[in-house]
């Protein structure tokens, strides 16, 4: 046995008349709940809730929930005056057993498009469980504006977020990037420069060059990075070891350049130290001897 909850709250500004107009719907639903005998509905109700059927004329106001018969809105409600203008007032709705996102919604549509006009109305929900059964916890979210309602729970967000995520995995590994072209990659992994895939090497370029230093958020052209370095040597009596050492290496950020047959020309890319090899022997510091080993 386990309970359920839909809990939420929220507050929003309006006109007295508008505030008016939902306090009487709120009262009007809570007579009908209740099975009283119900006041006397105002003209101005009426007219924003047209009836639907022929004969019933609340229809109109019942056809915003979920089931006619049971008109609820499943919070409470609570409105205060401004202090500071006696033409607006707040408008507090808040619930945490039953919240009901869409007649609240569909009533502060009718009842409120001056000031929707100004200002939309957002809210959220949550909805719980007091066992950890699945699917017995999430939420959502609701926009009204003047013209439409937009609702959306968290069962309807993550799968297509999800799905999102999974079709940029699959995206065509064989589309050119045009800030990256796959020639700029094929000549670094001639010069075994880099070992990644053109896919991870565009996303390994486009973080250097968002984190390498520069002036009012230019980047700067020369960076620095260390690349492992294997040295293969032997000790005195034979013996073969291997020292792993990291190796400073300049890189030369690519630069496209016009040539000079005029604007609408492209001249030749330049392949500046950045598909340059490690120079090997004592020019690179990582090459340097180190006691006890001699370089075979």
């Amino acid at each position: 046995m386990a309970d359920h909850f839909v809990q939420g709250a929220f507050a929003f500004i309006c006109s007295t008349s508008e505030a008016a107009l939902i306090e009487e719907a709120w009262q009007l639903a809570a007579d009908l709940m209740g099975d009283f005998e119900t006041s006397p509905v105002s003209d101005e109700l009426l007219e924003v809730f047209p009836p639907t059927i022929e004969g019933k004329p609340l229809s109109g106001f019942t056809s915003i929930f979920d089931d006619a018969n049971f008109p609820d809105f499943g919070a409470d409600i609570r409105v205060q005056n401004s202090a500071e203008d006696t033409q607006v007032c707040t408008v507090s709705i808040f619930g945490t057993t039953d919240f009901q996102p869409w007649p609240i919604a569909g009533l502060i549509q009718r009842c409120c498009p001056a000031s929707l006009a100004k200002t939309p109305v957002g809210f959220d929900w949550s909805y719980s469980c007091t066992r950890p059964y699945l699917d017995s916890f999430g939420g959502g979210w609701c926009a009204v504006f003047p013209d439409r309602i937009e609702i959306e729970t968290t069962k309807e967000a993550v799968p297509r977020a999800l799905d999102a995520a999974i079709a940029m995995s699959r995206r065509d590994g064989w589309a050119d990037d045009p800030a990256h072209p796959v020639e700029d990659w094929k000549t670094e992994v001639t010069n075994d420069d880099t070992r990644r895939g053109f896919r991870g090497w565009i996303e390994g370029r486009v973080e250097m060059l968002a984190g390498a230093p520069g002036i009012a958020g230019v980047v700067s052209p020369v960076q620095r990075r260390r690349d492992p370095v294997r040295i293969r040597a032997t000790d005195r009596l034979g013996n073969v070891a291997y020292i792993h050492r990291e190796a400073d290496r300049p890189i030369q950020a690519h630069r496209r350049w016009r040539g000079v047959g005029g604007e609408g020309m492209a001249g030749p890319r330049r392949i500046g130290p950045f598909h340059r090899r490690i120079p090997h022997g004592n020019a690179c510091p990582a090459h340097r001897r180190v006691p006890g080993f001699r370089r075979v």
